[in-house]
């Protein structure tokens, strides 16, 4: 799963955050500061995407869910996020404001968000996102076998005796005393 604020600098062009099969691949933006405070929900970074660029989140495992803020820099700055399913059908589509957004999506039955994509069509400024957190909700394979050939026979012998029979439901035990 995957939980970033962008606090780290200056990654340009493409960069992969989480492990697979968590992994998700930010392409076209970049991750950086520009000193305004305003543009970031926390911290002092954004992923930023310039004028006339587009930003993409290319998710490894598709994302069960997805949750981050953005905003345009300015009114100059005209962008359009929006989500894809594994089918590349749209999932959802947000204009940008001047103010933070949330963008917010749960699975919805079998859709889960495959990509993302940040455009920005304005002249100048920049699109910033910003609290990124995703989860594909995939839980690790089964655990190996741990008995995974069969016990040999062995010398040793074990005998069984009853402690206690006739318990519902016990919860608790110690041993008896001079045991």
């Amino acid at each position: 799963d995957i939980n970033t604020s962008f606090e780290f600098v200056d990654l340009d062009g493409s960069f992969t955050l989480g492990t697979s099969p968590d992994s998700a691949e930010f392409q076209g933006g970049q991750a950086r500061s520009a000193g305004v405070p305003s543009l970031y929900k926390s911290g002092l970074n954004g992923w930023m995407i310039s004028s006339g660029g587009t930003g993409t989140v290319l998710f490894e495992t598709a994302a069960q869910s997805v949750s981050f803020w953005f905003r345009d820099e300015s009114a100059a700055v005209s962008s359009v996020v929006t989500l894809f399913d594994q089918d590349d059908l749209v999932l959802a589509s947000v204009s940008g404001s001047t103010s933070f957004q949330q963008v917010s999506v749960e699975e919805i039955g079998p859709k889960r968000v495959a990509r993302i994509t940040v455009t920005h069509n304005g002249a100048s400024g920049r699109v910033v996102v910003d609290d990124f957190s995703s989860s594909t909700g995939v839980l690790p394979g089964p655990l190996a076998d741990p008995l995974p050939s069969p016990v040999e026979p062995s010398e040793v012998v074990v005998q069984l005796l009853p402690l206690a029979e006739g318990l519902t439901a016990p919860n608790w035990g110690t041993t008896a005393p001079g045991e």
